[in-house]
């Protein structure tokens, strides 16, 4: 039992900016690799340039942002398993028209999750997925109700553009402008701007 002696080694590795691919591994398994679905991060690069033989890659949350998500965690585990980058989005993509894309993805998915008869062989599926109901049975089911949409007031949608405006022009930062918008869709006035506190006709009607 125990860690092998070069574990902590290995690990300051993947922390350097110039990851050694003289060192070989056999296998790398990898847990939470969404933290790498950013092709231009440090961290993308460095799992990337690992000179090993095999990948394991585990995640929650295989697509996060964007289908380009799930590009980026492939090109890792399995480089060249997928088209490159700009035709994969030109098919999975938002720029394709809806229902195919749709139906693009549904076929993906297919192929991701099922077993293949490659030459004759039957050959594993290329990415498995765990259901909650099949880990967590005693979970009580999901409720959902309906959804009701409602158009914002026109003093929320002003101070939206308001912080939208001053983040591009970076007297806000990014962190400063999220906390405003989730502010905002709460109540349009700032408290803190508010002398005396809130009054009657600060409120939305």
């Amino acid at each position: 039992g125990g860690l092998p002696d070069n574990f902590h080694a290995v690990l300051r590795g993947l922390d350097s900016r110039c990851p050694n691919r003289s060192i070989p591994f056999s296998v790398a398994v990898l847990d939470e690799v969404q933290k790498a679905k950013n092709p231009t991060t440090r961290i993308n690069a460095t799992l990337k340039a690992l000179n090993v033989d095999f990948v394991v890659s585990m995640t929650g949350t295989p697509v996060e942002n964007s289908i380009s998500d799930l590009w980026a965690i492939t090109d890792i585990t399995a480089p060249g398993y997928f088209a490159p980058l700009k035709e994969f989005m030109k098919t999975y993509g938002k720029v394709s028209a809806p229902e195919s894309r749709q139906s693009a993805l549904e076929k993906l998915s297919g192929e991701l999750l099922q077993r293949a008869n490659i030459d004759g062989r039957q050959v594993p599926p290329y990415a498995l997925r765990r259901m909650k109901e099949d880990v967590a049975k005693d979970l009580p089911q999901k409720h959902q109700g309906p959804m009701i949409r409602a158009n914002i007031s026109e003093i929320q949608a002003q101070r939206y553009a308001d912080v939208s405006a001053a983040t591009q022009a970076g007297k806000i930062n990014i962190l400063r402008a999220l906390h405003d918008f989730r502010s905002i869709s709460l109540h349009p006035v700032d408290p803190e701007t508010v002398a005396g506190g809130f009054h009657s006709d600060t409120w939305l009607p």
